[in-house]
């Protein structure tokens, strides 16, 4: 990043005429494999993420029960998650993520 933000000061441009550095925006959006928009508002980037949720309806909808939450209890204060001040327990990641480890090399035969 240190390189990109040098580059950018090297070629500076001024208000609506970054073309260049819009180019630049948008091909490394792409090579992160990110669609991107271009000429929006004349010099404008945007990069279109693809929403994880998606993916979560297409596996349920494949796989109904395939995900297993951890850690989706009350909070300390007893706040339900999604509330502003639910407090996640972290203690709880690091088993969940062995838990899902061990799973794994399970369904892999490398256990």
């Amino acid at each position: 990043m240190t390189e990109w933000r040098r580059d950018l000061h090297r070629h500076p441009e001024t208000a609506f005429e970054e073309h260049r550095t819009a180019e630049l925006v948008a091909r490394r959006l792409e090579s992160f494999g990110i669609a991107a928009h271009r000429g929006l508002g004349k010099t404008g980037v945007v990069g279109q993420l693809k929403a994880g949720s998606e993916d979560f309806a297409f596996m349920l909808r494949v796989k109904p029960g395939c995900y297993v939450f951890i850690g989706n209890g009350p909070g300390d204060g007893g706040c339900l998650l999604h509330h502003p001040h639910y407090d996640f327990n972290d203690a709880i990641l690091p088993l969940g993520a062995s838990d899902w480890v061990r799973l794994t090399e399970r369904l892999l035969g490398s256990e």
